[in-house]
């Protein structure tokens, strides 16, 4: 009995050595293959016809082989390649953001990478960059929580800065989605974290630019009324009523832009109206003569006002 369990010891050694062996045949075999892909993409590369999605490729397969280095020199070649290439800008700020994001002394590194990627792509198709843009500034902030700063902080008023001149070069953004999401972001980041002061000093100078989106003005709005709602106590008050013309000279900015498509808005700023005790039919009489298609509008403002068809 002894012998045959030593015997049985001998053939599972034997059978877990050659499992071992048929494993490192295995990622040897894998590494070779993973090499030879990566060689291809670089003669790709080499050719100077390589497309954007292919640089994308490379990083993605480097990442996969675990070799980020690799995978960081293929996105920045893919940006000198294609420089107003959103998606391989795309690949590299996500790379960098999970490679350096997390380190401090990473940092400038990764805000001039984010400088570099919004001041190359068209304004139009950089949405995702600056949400990404925002990602690694909630990130970079994380580390310097213990230094509370009651003003902007210099990454984030250097992300600010870049904001306000893209969007000055822009043609006006759409009702939804677009730039104006983006600044909508961008203003509940500088609101959460310091203060409501901070967004109003934002919003105010984007009034001055060509409009940024309806989600800009939707944003600014929500969070003037929600500031509005936390004062109602100091109602009448000169500071009060300074906050309510801000309220209207947003809604009146957002109209003038939006005025023709965005039924919503026009609602939006009866309600505002009638909470302010005001009468809101002259506001209905614009919105009429200004929408493009008026019927929705009409339907729903007589529904508040509790008029029958």
């Amino acid at each position: 009995q002894q012998q045959q369990q030593q015997q049985e010891g001998q053939e599972g050694g034997n059978s877990n050595s050659a499992t071992a062996a048929a494993a490192e045949a295995a990622m040897e075999a894998v590494s070779l293959l993973g090499a030879e892909l990566l060689s291809l993409y670089q003669a790709a590369h080499a050719t100077g016809q390589a497309g954007p999605e292919v640089y994308v490729r490379w990083a993605s397969a480097a990442v996969m082989l675990a070799q980020p280095k690799v995978a960081l020199r293929a996105v920045h070649k893919g940006c000198e390649r294609w420089p107003s290439n959103a998606q391989v800008w795309s690949h590299r700020l996500k790379l960098e953001l999970e490679m350096r994001g997390r380190k401090q002394h990473h940092a400038d590194d990764l805000f001039a990478t984010l400088e570099s990627a919004l001041a190359a792509v068209p304004a139009a198709e950089a949405a995702a960059l600056w949400e990404q843009a925002l990602q690694a500034l909630g990130q970079h902030q994380q580390l310097q929580q213990k230094q509370q700063q009651p003003q902007p902080s210099e990454d984030l008023q250097r992300l600010q800065e870049l904001l306000v001149r893209t969007l000055a070069a822009s043609a006006r953004g759409p009702v939804h989605g677009g730039m104006g999401s983006v600044v909508g972001s961008f203003l509940r980041h500088l609101h959460l974290e310091h203060g409501p002061s901070a967004a109003r000093a934002l919003s105010s100078r984007l009034l001055t630019l060509p409009a940024a989106g309806g989600d800009f003005f939707r944003t600014a709005i929500e969070l003037e009324q929600q500031q509005l709602e936390a004062e109602e106590c100091t109602k009448g008050t000169k500071k009060y009523k300074e906050r309510e013309r801000y309220v209207q000279r947003l809604f009146e900015a957002a109209v003038d832009a939006y005025g023709a498509e965005d039924a919503d808005m026009w609602l939006a700023y009866t309600r505002f109206e009638a909470s302010r005790g005001k009468g809101a039919g002259q506001l209905y009489w614009r919105a009429t003569k200004a929408l493009d298609d008026p019927d929705g509008f009409i339907h729903r403002f007589r529904e508040l006002q509790g008029v029958g068809p």
